[in-house]
């Protein structure tokens, strides 16, 4: 087992969180993290680039070591698991280009 799936374990119990709540709680804090350390505004979709990175390297961590261990891999958690980290960015920043929130 990889140290990153020995990692994830640890920080759900350390959040009390489940499994999808930690993708949408990690693509919500990038999001944040993005706009309070650069200068982009919430209506760019530039602001979204880091999370997609994020979730992807995540995801492919996720697809070798679920190869390592049962030589198949589930691509249908894996959009799942994209879909989880990146909905509540997605949706803000869309809603910020048509003025729903203020920027």
């Amino acid at each position: 087992m990889s140290t990153y799936q020995k990692m994830k374990p640890i920080i759900l119990e350390l959040f009390q969180v489940s499994r999808d709540a930690i993708h949408m709680h990690v693509g919500f804090g990038c999001l944040v993290l993005v706009l309070f350390f650069s200068s982009k505004k919430l209506n760019s979709f530039q602001v979204l680039i880091p999370g997609f990175i994020l979730s992807i390297i995540m995801e492919i961590l996720d697809l070798r070591d679920d190869y390592a261990v049962s030589k198949t891999v589930n691509i249908a958690a894996s959009i799942h698991d994209l879909i989880n980290t990146n909905f509540i960015p997605v949706v803000l920043v869309l809603m910020a280009k048509m003025k729903r929130v203020r920027v």
